[in-house]
């Protein structure tokens, strides 16, 4: 099981990899999606979007 700690590391290495590569600099994993925006592939983006935990998810 993925606990935070490890999903945390994985966000921190993804943010990095894709400020390397696409020269995309975000806050935290969400805003670096989007503003990769339509420069990621769209299974990407739809890969991503699930990694992503939605706020509003319980309302």
């Amino acid at each position: 099981m993925i606990t935070d700690k490890d999903m945390a590391a994985k966000s921190r290495k993804l943010r990095g990899l894709m400020q390397q590569k696409l020269d995309v600099r975000g806050r935290d994993l969400a805003q670096s999606f989007r503003r990769a925006g339509r420069r990621l592939p769209k299974r990407v983006r739809k890969h991503g979007a699930a990694l992503i935990p939605r706020r509003n998810a319980g309302a």
